[in-house]
């Protein structure tokens, strides 16, 4: 095993790879608009603004959308308009977002406080104040909780390379890419919670004469762009050669039998049974999509029908579809076309008899939410990926 010597080195030298557009943009599919957007402090505010309780890719095109619908994204302009008027710009011709009133009351009421606060002048929020201040004043805007306001900074310093007067003393912003890779190279333990990785990033850099800061990026894009939760590209990683790879058990089963150890026990297999394994995997490959199965078999017991379904239902799942959507896809009265369509781009669709409704398909996908990486929300799917 190589020391954490080489692999610390090797982290702080990714720093640069790791500081370009490709990896710090916030639309990284089109980078000509991120560059207008990252320039742009009132666009920025309202992009961090929407991104809450929404995608974040799409919450970054919702700046452009309203100043081609309202003329300006200025916060002057915006507080001297009529509430009405922006509510009618979130909403129509089509919704720019999944609560479009809400978002539109919390857009004006941000206008007005930055207007009378800040003079209109966004960049007054974090101009040579503390990340600390920086958050207590992002909290004072409605719209801006706890998670949002603390995120922002982060931004700042990552995405956008302004400097922070507390740069220096600030720690890491933790989240599950920052943790498997802390975890998959040792650098932590199994077990470690956020506040230990935190203080573990903030005790390498001082081990180095660097500050704690430093880290988040190539720890973070590390995790984001290669060091997956399943089918990790090590060979494309700058850590390759010096990473250890310690995997979960999850990761590992999912390497030698393309099914993860929480798809094993879905569908009522142990996972420490290596026959029992191979023939789920068998079973899974000659699944016959042209046959009706049983809904209520998969709702009721542990399976390969319940896993089928869940896999099924899982590569249909997008933000916002709503299950009556899902329904059509998966009953063969009603989703004929939609399997057909699905089949002829090599994805088939298994028809599924006895689905109920789609009331009872949203109890069964909500009850296993945490494999399918999501949520319900307004009776709408909203997946947990940032």
């Amino acid at each position: 095993m190589v020391t954490d010597k080489k692999l610390i080195e090797s982290l702080f030298l990714s720093i640069k790879k790791y500081n370009t557009p490709r990896y710090t943009a916030f639309l990284k599919g089109d980078l000509k608009k991120d560059k207008v957007l990252s320039s742009n402090p009132n666009m920025l505010m309202i992009m961090w603004l929407m991104s809450a309780q929404y995608d974040a890719e799409k919450a970054s095109y919702i700046p452009f959308l309203l100043e081609e619908r309202l003329g300006s994204c200025d916060m002057n302009f915006l507080a001297s308009l009529p509430l009405a008027d922006i509510e009618r710009a979130m909403s129509e011709p089509t919704p720019v977002h999944r609560f479009p009133q809400k978002r539109a009351s919390y857009l004006w009421q941000m206008a007005k406080l930055i207007t009378d606060k800040y003079n209109g002048d966004v960049e007054n929020i974090w101009q040579n104040v503390s990340s600390i201040e920086i958050s207590r004043r992002l909290r004072e805007i409605p719209g801006f909780g706890q998670k949002l306001s603390s995120m922002v900074p982060i931004n700042l310093i990552r995405n956008l390379g302004i400097h922070l007067s507390d740069q220096v003393t600030m720690d890491i912003a933790v989240d599950v890419h920052v943790e498997r890779v802390l975890k998959r190279t040792g650098l932590c333990h199994q077990d470690a919670d956020y506040a230990e990785m935190a203080l573990t990033a903030r005790k390498i850099a001082e081990q180095e004469g660097r500050f704690a800061m430093e880290l988040d990026l190539p720890l973070w894009a590390t995790g984001k762009f290669f060091c997956h939760e399943y089918n990790a590209e090590c060979e494309l990683c700058t850590l390759n050669d010096v990473c250890p790879k310690i995997f979960e058990i999850s990761d590992l089963y999912e390497q030698k039998y393309s099914i993860t150890y929480e798809e094993a026990i879905i569908a009522g297999i142990n996972p420490e049974d290596n026959n029992a394994m191979k023939l789920l995997r068998k079973n899974l490959e000659s699944w016959n999509y042209n046959e009706p199965k049983s809904a209520n078999e998969a709702y009721n017991h542990h399976g390969i029908e319940r896993l089928q379904l869940l896999r099924q239902i899982k590569h249909q799942l997008k933000d916002d579809i709503g299950f009556s959507v899902l329904y059509d896809k998966l009953e063969p009265r009603r989703g004929q076309k939609a399997r057909n369509l699905s089949n002829a781009m090599g994805l088939p669709l298994q028809p599924w008899i006895g689905l109920g409704s789609s009331v009872r398909l949203r109890e069964f996908v909500n009850e296993y939410s945490n494999y399918l990486g999501g949520h319900i929300i307004d009776k709408k799917w909203s997946s947990n990926e940032p």
